[in-house]
């Protein structure tokens, strides 16, 4: 059975009057659709577009182009407390979580394209000093407010498919979180770990850095002697 991937395209295409790399879908009835806009802090949309290719190469970047990983969001009840009841009207949508946070597709994008062009450009560049809005945005979401920093870093380790890049998420956002937040999210954290074997591997990457006992001991558990990435 064919499904709805099947029956459209991703057209990147560079707007050089505004700078930025704008990626639609287009469909098989010629009918296309925006699906974000993606800034790089070069001279010229032209270098914005080699850019995004190459991270598209180094860090398995494919699904940024696709609209339905905002599925793969994690609700905010399965982080904390059960909710008091696990019936699906009561269950709100990733995309219906985003809106009340007032962080729309687009921007979760923006945010996390310039987290990873921040941690992957060279130090004291251009590049890195524009994009350190990003990295210091993530700091203060991991230590002011848990449950949508952990939101983002899902999405990022669903996103991101290189190992590379993985292990700079594990040893970064995911570690602040844990050390800051570690029993708050940590029974969140085991039912992610159930879900794909993935985070089990990102989990057994993070490392120890002034994090809870309590905390590091479930982490141990949870992992069991899996391989760090």
């Amino acid at each position: 059975m064919a499904s709805y991937m099947d029956h459209f395209s991703h057209i990147v295409e560079v707007d050089e009057k505004r700078k930025c790399i704008v990626v639609h879908r287009q469909f098989d009835d010629g009918k296309k659709d925006l699906l974000f806009e993606f800034y790089l802090p070069l001279k010229t949309a032209r270098e914005e577009k080699k850019w995004f290719d190459e991270l598209v190469d180094n860090f398995g970047l494919s699904m940024l182009c696709d609209m339905h990983f905002v599925r793969e969001y994690m609700d905010l009840a399965s982080l904390g407390e059960e909710s008091e009841s696990d019936s699906e009207e009561n269950v709100k949508s990733d995309l219906e979580i985003l809106e009340e946070n007032e962080a729309d597709f687009l921007a979760v994008n923006k945010l996390i394209g310039n987290w990873m062009a921040y941690i992957t450009s060279e130090e004291d560049s251009p590049a890195r000093k524009k994009c350190s809005w990003a990295h210091e945005k993530l700091m203060r979401l991991c230590k002011d407010d848990p449950y949508e920093g952990l939101r983002i870093v899902r999405v990022m380790c669903t996103l991101f498919e290189k190992d590379e890049a993985l292990v700079k998420i594990a040893t970064g956002p995911f570690e602040d979180l844990l050390v800051r937040h570690g029993r708050e999210i940590i029974d969140g954290l085991r039912k992610w770990a159930r879900e794909e074997y993935k985070y089990i591997k990102i989990l057994a990457t993070v490392r120890n850095s002034g994090m809870d006992d309590e905390v590091w001991g479930v982490l141990k558990r949870i992992t069991n002697g899996i391989g760090s990435l």
